[in-house]
Order: C-alpha cells, then sequence, then structure tokens
C-alpha cells in the first residue's frame, strides 16, 4: 500500500479555470505534488502563481505534468499551455527572455508546411496582451517560425 497526496487534473478543465484554493490552518501538508494530464510533450508548459506574477517552466512526460506547489495560504496556480496551436505534431517552445520578455518558437519537423493558430491560454497573465499573430501562420516544413514579445 502507497501513501501520499497529489492534486490531479485535466489540462482541459482547466481552459478557464486555473488551479485556486484557500487552506486551513493546521493541515499536516506544506507541499503537495499536482498532476496535470492531457498536455502534449511537443509543448512547453508553465507554473504560473498568478498572485506572486511569477512562473517557472515543468517537463511535460507522456501527457502529463508535475509541478510541487507550496500549499501555505490561498494560491492561484496556473499549470499547463500557455500557447497553444491546431497541430499536435507542431513544437512549441516557450521561453522567458527577459524581466516581462518572451520568446516563443514552433517548429515543424514534417516534411510539408503546416499553417497554424497561435492561442495564449486564457489563465497565463505574462502574455496578455501581446499581439500574437491574430491569423494562421505558415511553418515551413522542417524549419521554425519565432516571435519575441
Amino acid at each position: 500500500m502507497q501513501a501520499g497526496f497529489a492534486l490531479r487534473a485535466d489540462h482541459a478543465s482547466l481552459s478557464e479555470h486555473p488551479l485556486a484554493w484557500s487552506q486551513v490552518k493546521g493541515q499536516l501538508i506544506s507541499s503537495l505534488p499536482v498532476a496535470v494530464s492531457g498536455l502534449n510533450d511537443r509543448w512547453s508548459a508553465f507554473l504560473y502563481d498568478r498572485q506572486l506574477k511569477k512562473s517557472r517552466p515543468v517537463g511535460v512526460l507522456e501527457g502529463k505534468a508535475w509541478a510541487v506547489i507550496n500549499l501555505a495560504g490561498q494560491a492561484d496556480l496556473f499549470v499547463g499551455h500557455p500557447v497553444l496551436v491546431d497541430h499536435a505534431e507542431l513544437f512549441v517552445q516557450l521561453t522567458q527572455s527577459g524581466v516581462e520578455k518572451w520568446t516563443l518558437e514552433i517548429h515543424n519537423p514534417t516534411d510539408a508546411p503546416i499553417p497554424t493558430r497561435l492561442r495564449v491560454h486564457p489563465c497565463f497573465d505574462p502574455l496578455r496582451g501581446k499581439a500574437l499573430p491574430a491569423g494562421p501562420i505558415a511553418i515551413p516544413s522542417g524549419e521554425s517560425w519565432i516571435g519575441n514579445y
């Protein structure tokens, strides 16, 4: 028998509502592993604390991202893909390149061009208001598209 606690959520269920809770003092748990499933191994994922306005990348393996979160007080967290595209075979790499600067790279590993639309997850505040392309962008075969925000 294995003892332990983990908070599990599906990325699709977090589309409009990130993880949020309020902790009652006196509970024994001080940190908790969080597993978010339904993710794409080829796309960047982040843990973003919406109250502290801090983010950190988290790895994705076999469709699941794991992070450890501190349970002190209240939390309003986002865990998942900050940028979404229309095609699962594309690679999506988001990198924080400065205090409020981000670099986004979309790579097409296939042997055919792929048109795709970019969407910012509504709960990933650091990219809110950034001018990502509104329409589809064409990613040539074997090449990357790069944007700075």
